[in-house]
């Protein structure tokens, strides 16, 4: 195996580490987000569809080896904190 083979293997292999944790971090995000759905009342539970609806749909928009992996892992990693902060 040459260095540059070896190179592409390890940043192949991190592409796929980090859409991974993307999609496990998604995959978090919504659950929560259907847990809140279910305990809200009527008229909170939409918001919580809602933003359930747009995390899985922009989830099928990303491709992996993108910017746009890093970016959606940050900001649903923070969202994801902060509802678990707010939780009573």
């Amino acid at each position: 195996m040459t260095s540059s083979s070896g190179t592409m293997i390890v940043g192949e292999i991190a592409t796929a580490a980090e859409y991974g944790a993307l999609v496990d971090v998604a995959r978090s995000l919504a659950g929560l987000l259907a847990s809140l759905q279910l305990r809200a009342s009527a008229s909170e539970a939409g918001s919580w569809e809602e933003e359930q609806r747009q995390v899985r749909a922009r989830l099928n928009l990303i491709q992996p080896g993108t910017p746009e992996v890093t970016a959606a892992l940050r900001q649903w990693a923070g969202r994801l904190t902060e509802l678990h902060l707010d939780r009573p």
